[in-house]
């Protein structure tokens, strides 16, 4: 798979996962898994500019990049395009070997501020922050720019927007009209939550679109729903929910093992991955703050030991 310059032996890449995907989950991941490249958790262009917050401690995690780490994407949240070509730069000398915007978050409280996948309803602002993104990136030896987005809602009746009907495939000729490296889309829109099923039919027609390699995201975790996506046409693929707890998954489903394979990880490399990722995230905001990010993940470990037993 190739990304602008950026050529990858693999296909799989991290998704990028809001209060999970830091440096430490990232170091994992490279270290076990082998994945194309990783993306940081989603970052508020506008806290990335402001050096008081950019420069605060606990802002860190979002933006540190661990010497350990392979290709590293950090992936921007915004509406205002000069704020977005300026943080676009900051991203770059921090570190960030891709950049990547942000056009697919559901969250409501993201969508209010014009940003996430309320970018997909407003494609003349969506040009305008691409395109300076793009004149931003390209001064640094054409970094790569790439753009994540869901699936389109022809359903939504706000009359007072003309550009809310527009469909996927517009959005995508238009980003790959003003030069992005890679799209990545999540096959579904964002009033559809996880219990709705991957639109695998609107992909592919997104990759026969297009030139530019298209990322099919969405419910992958075993070699069936890889295939489901492989059919679509898509250059890569990116996982995300599987991932938590499982930094081999990458391995494995490049084997084209399914997802609960025995010999592929042991009891000692889970309590090694565990204790490895509580560290790191000991590094950033203490012993406290890294407990409580482990709760939620250190549930994820234990139920790929508890497929050992």
């Amino acid at each position: 798979m190739q990304i602008g310059h950026l050529r990858f032996s693999s296909n799989l890449i991290q998704a990028p996962l809001a209060g999970i995907s830091c440096a430490p989950f990232r170091v994992l991941a490279h270290e076990l898994g082998n994945p194309a490249y990783c993306v940081s958790e989603m970052v508020s262009a506008h806290n990335l500019v402001n050096p008081k917050v950019r420069s605060a401690e606990k802002f860190k995690r979002y933006i540190y990049k661990d010497p350990a780490e392979g290709v590293f994407s950090m992936q921007l949240s915004g509406d205002d395009p000069m704020v977005l070509a300026e943080a676009s730069k900051i991203a770059i000398d921090l570190g960030a070997d891709m950049i990547d915007l942000n056009c697919g978050c559901p969250k409501r409280k993201i969508r209010k501020k014009g940003c996430g996948s309320k970018h997909l309803e407003d494609l003349d602002n969506l040009k305008r922050c691409v395109s300076a993104m793009y004149d931003a990136v390209s001064s640094y030896n054409n970094i790569p720019l790439t753009v994540k987005i869901r699936l389109s809602d022809n359903n939504n009746n706000n009359n007072n927007n003309n550009n809310n009907n527009n469909n996927e495939i517009d959005i995508v000729k238009m980003l790959e009209g003003i030069g992005v490296s890679a799209i990545t889309v999540h096959g579904r829109n964002w009033r559809q939550g996880y219990d709705h099923g991957i639109d695998y039919s609107r992909i592919k027609k997104i990759v026969d679109s297009v030139n530019i390699p298209i990322i099919g995201n969405g419910d992958i975790k075993d070699k069936n729903t890889l295939n489901k996506m492989n059919d679509t046409g898509c250059s890569g693929f990116m996982i995300a929910r599987s991932s938590i707890g499982n930094p081999w998954i990458f391995k494995r489903l490049t084997k084209g093992l399914v997802d609960n394979e025995r010999f592929i990880i042991s009891k000692d490399k889970i309590e090694y991955a565990i204790e490895k990722h509580y560290r790191g995230l000991c590094d950033f905001g203490g012993s406290k703050c890294a407990k409580d990010q482990m709760f939620r993940i250190e549930k994820s470990y234990i139920k790929n030991m508890v497929n050992l037993i």
